[in-house]
């Protein structure tokens, strides 16, 4: 159902292929043992470092992103690194996502994964394609409804914002815990600037991810709705469905832009 919906079940994506061998360059760093100190990112975590290929940190910040799956039966990347909940690291994703809103609340760790993560995603190539990602809402009405119209530009900023290469995702569904009026389906169209994870590489779990950096704007293409179906006889209630088609656009000169969720004009301050 959620597939029909989307342009009547023409939900093809295409991205264009990453190099494989370029892309596991870019993790050849040969150190890859883990010492008790390195668990966590201080705020001396590569002061100083340079160079193209990532560092021991910026391989640990992307790896801690992607680390969100406990049932990984691959005990190590393609480095040789050890699977990091093995050795100790903890995964930092959706709860990092939510303090950058409020970054006073960022411990050291934590605010240094973000400066480290932003240093890995500059290197990692850049994938040209189209991705989908989805989103729930515990109320009918969304800003989707009210505040956000064709032609506006919005971003995810100040979060990361993790998208699919696959329509799989789509027929997953959403986690939030609240019951789900309104589900939000997005089709970032003929990007240029996502950042594959791939696995082996960049994550051992089976996601076919790939992350925007949060300064990302775009502008809305496209925005159909779809009622709720009421329960009737043996037809299960449907929540309301909207879909949102998306361009890669450029940071507006203001720097201000749409949140992509909630409507809010914010600036961009990176």
């Amino acid at each position: 159902m959620i597939l029909c919906f989307m342009k009547n079940g023409d939900v093809s994506l295409t991205q264009n292929p990453i190099e494989a061998t370029k892309y596991d360059k870019l993790f050849a760093d040969k150190d890859i043992f883990v010492s008790e100190s390195e668990r966590v990112f201080t705020d001396q975590s590569d002061i100083g470092a340079s160079g193209s290929i990532l560092t021991k940190n910026e391989k640990l910040a992307i790896r801690r992103w992607t680390a969100i799956d406990d049932e990984i039966d691959i005990k190590s990347f393609s480095d040789g690194m050890r699977q990091l909940k093995t050795i100790g690291v903890s995964d930092k994703n959706y709860e990092l996502n939510m303090k950058l809103d409020h970054p006073g609340t960022l411990n050291e760790d934590e605010r240094n994964m973000v400066r480290i993560l932003d240093s890995a995603l500059n290197k990692l190539p850049s994938q040209h394609g189209d991705f989908v990602r989805i989103s729930e809402y515990s109320e009918s009405i969304t800003p989707w409804d009210v505040n956000i119209r064709p032609k506006d530009i919005v971003t995810n900023y100040p979060r990361y914002m993790s998208v699919s290469s696959t329509t799989d995702y789509l027929e997953q569904g959403g986690v939030s815990p609240l019951p789900t009026k309104t589900y939000v389906y997005y089709k970032f169209e003929d990007t240029e600037s996502s950042k594959p994870l791939l696995k082996g590489a960049a994550s051992l779990n089976e996601d076919l991810e790939n992350l925007y950096q949060r300064d990302m704007t775009f502008e809305v293409k496209h925005i159909a709705i779809s009622d709720a179906v009421t329960p009737e006889f043996d037809t299960p209630f449907v929540p309301r469905r909207i879909v949102v088609v998306l361009k890669e656009a450029p940071l507006p000169a203001d720097r201000i832009a749409k949140n992509i969720h909630t409507g809010e004009e914010v600036m961009i301050l990176m």
